[in-house]
């Protein structure tokens, strides 16, 4: 619970926190909403096509008045069936510099 009281201390008005946790794990949602922060938005990572995720990636905020539902994106698979990087992780790797 450090980290989702120390991020919410940290984040200005408006601002996120972003966090990775292995994908099954319950502590994330109720250890941020007990420092007032509250989940935007979540996506599973899965390392190889027809396997079970391994990580979720989250995004916190400080919680609100008008806060609606969380999204939850489509899991983002890194490699296909075959073991080749998919047009997904691809798209994410260029879009940060590294391919």
């Amino acid at each position: 619970r450090d980290w989702s009281r120390a991020a919410a201390g940290a984040l200005a008005p408006g601002g996120a926190f972003c966090l990775v946790f292995p994908a099954g794990d319950p502590r994330p949602g109720p250890a941020a909403a007990a420092a007032g922060l509250a989940l935007r938005s979540s996506r599973t990572v899965v390392f190889r096509e027809g396997r079970p995720p391994s990580l979720r990636l989250t995004v916190f905020a400080r919680a609100g008045p008008g806060d609606g539902p969380a999204s939850e994106l489509a899991p983002l698979v890194v490699r296909d069936a075959a073991g080749h990087r998919t047009e997904a992780i691809r798209a994410v790797r260029r879009a940060m510099r590294i391919e």
